[in-house]
């Protein structure tokens, strides 16, 4: 029965001498499949990464509800996977397709992620020329700043030891001792300052340093015109004589 099986399948007419071998030999009932899913398992694939970033698919991040709602993307995720199967048109990066199960029978539908947005709407040929063209103007600018940054050191390097020089030349020239002294004398003078602002001085004490009351000699009830000379001794005797 093989052997008539491979005779037939060698001929021109082979795929209908199949069908109707299928239908003879098998269950004889046609199961019928979804379009979408015929046509996305028809399509090439290849591996991706997962992280908290996103879905990685040749250089391009991609996102989709059901990882977002399975918590992929958060910062610890300890059953989250680090490999999947991505299904791609090679003609069209906006969209790829997912296999969560690694089998033909599901898939999610992966959309870009704000990260690689500006890939939307080429090809995979020409945003694997625009992520190699990046990458070389990165390296180009990396090596531009090495080679930069020994000038910037060296420029900086010689700021700091005029600032020192010039620090140096600005202080007087005490020694170790003298300085010392002063910041002992210094410490003395405040503590005696705020000795005297900060006590509380007695009644006494107040009384002494308030400026004393100057009482005038002569009575309120003494005239300004009084005459201050000696009395009249004749008129004193007369009075007496009475």
């Amino acid at each position: 029965m093989i052997s008539r099986l491979i005779c037939r399948l060698s001929c021109p007419q082979w795929p209908g001498e199949l069908w109707n071998w299928g239908i003879q030999n098998r269950t004889g009932q046609l199961r019928s499949c979804d379009e979408d899913l015929a046509r996305i398992n028809l399509l090439p694939y290849e591996s991706g990464t997962v992280s908290q970033v996103g879905i990685t698919f040749k250089g391009l991040v991609y996102t989709c509800q059901e990882a977002l709602a399975q918590g992929w993307f958060d910062r610890i995720r300890p059953n989250r996977p680090s490999r999947v199967e991505i299904a791609f048109d090679p003609r069209r990066t906006d969209t790829v397709y997912l296999r969560p199960d690694s089998t033909f029978e599901n898939y999610w539908v992966c959309e870009f992620s704000d990260r690689s947005r500006r890939y939307k709407g080429i090809s995979f040929v020409e945003a694997a020329g625009v992520v190699k063209e990046m990458n070389r103007t990165k390296a180009t600018a990396k090596q531009e700043e090495d080679y930069q940054k020994p000038d910037a050191l060296s420029a900086v390097e010689e700021i700091v030891s005029n600032a020192k020089k010039r620090q140096k030349a600005s202080k007087p020239s005490l020694t170790d001792s003298e300085r010392l002294r002063g910041i002992r004398q210094n410490r003395a003078t405040e503590k005696e300052v705020e000795r005297n602002r900060s006590g509380i001085k007695s009644k006494n004490q107040s009384k002494r340093d308030r400026p004393a009351d100057v009482v005038p000699f002569r009575s309120n009830k003494t005239q300004s015109n009084d005459s201050l000379d000696y009395p009249d001794m004749d008129a004193f005797l007369e009075d007496d004589d009475d």
